[in-house]
């Protein structure tokens, strides 16, 4: 990777399944860190469709 893209959802401080979806790694509100359903590794090849 060459880069981290850090982002604010504007959602809730609550991680839904829906934020998970979409992203690698969320904070939620107290701080906890979630992973994400796709690895940050998925983002190396874009064309196997994960």
């Amino acid at each position: 990777m060459k880069r981290v893209v850090i982002h604010w959802t504007a959602g809730t401080d609550r991680v839904s399944a829906l934020d998970r979806q979409h992203y690698h790694r969320i904070v939620d509100g107290e701080g906890s860190i979630f992973a994400g359903v796709h690895a940050i590794e998925d983002n190396e090849d874009t064309s196997d469709g994960n």
